[in-house]
């Protein structure tokens, strides 16, 4: 696996780099129960809990938003 290795905390930024060239301001994910603590990291805010299904399998994600005002 790659969690812990600072690869989501450098695609964010990225994201957010890129976002200031393309004026946008507001970020939408659907994140697992796993990165949801990365995505609260970058202030980004839970909107509702959903469950999924998958091949069978009901799995617990977030839907999570960032509203920007300001330069990131």
């Amino acid at each position: 696996m790659h969690q812990g290795k600072g690869i989501g905390k450098m695609l964010i930024k990225r994201l957010f780099r890129q976002s200031k060239t393309n004026n946008i301001n507001r970020f939408y994910s659907h994140v697992s129960i796993i990165a949801k603590p990365l995505f609260a990291h970058f202030t980004f805010n839970e909107v509702k809990q959903q469950q999924v299904s998958i091949r069978g399998q009901v799995l617990t994600n977030y839907v999570m938003k960032k509203l920007s005002t300001k330069r990131i």
